[in-house]
């Protein structure tokens, strides 16, 4: 089981779940609906939260949280299956990639090998979410740019 607190939900699960969903808009290149955004982010959140009380493995956990997210972005925001497939392994990816680096940072820079409660926990994952959060915003410049060169 891989319990999430309260304050881990709202300041990491729900801006996650919302940048997942906003990637996946960028990747499929429309138009931005607010109120399916905020949909789609609360729901993906609060359903990941779920699984994550589940007791299963990690790794299991992040697999039935991608078809959760497949599920969400074909229904809820209209999103082909090939692109909300390709949309979650970029996120999935690049949040793992994002999360390396900062345990990289943490681990051999300032010396620190363990979170001692979900406060710290959540203190020490910030700056993760902050890479992921720049990594999405180049993302949808690039896809910009391309789009905008080629005329979509």
């Amino acid at each position: 089981m891989l319990k999430l607190s309260a304050l881990e939900f709202f300041f990491r699960g729900i801006p996650e779940s919302f940048l997942c969903v906003l990637l996946a808009y960028i990747i499929y290149n429309k138009n931005i609906r607010k109120i399916l955004i905020v949909e789609a982010a609360v729901s993906f959140a609060v359903i990941t939260y779920l699984i994550r009380l589940l007791p299963i493995s990690y790794g299991v956990n992040t697999i039935i949280s991608m078809i959760a997210f497949i599920l969400i972005s074909m229904y809820v925001m209209k999103i082909s299956m090939n692109v909300s497939i390709f949309s979650i392994f970029v996120s999935v990816i690049l949040m793992y990639f994002c999360e390396w680096i900062n345990m990289l940072t943490i681990d051999k820079l300032f010396k620190i090998y363990g979170f001692t409660n979900a406060y710290w926990r959540f203190i020490y994952n910030i700056p993760s979410l902050i890479m992921f959060m720049i990594l999405v915003l180049i993302f949808y410049l690039v896809i910009n740019k391309i789009s905008r060169r080629f005329g979509r």
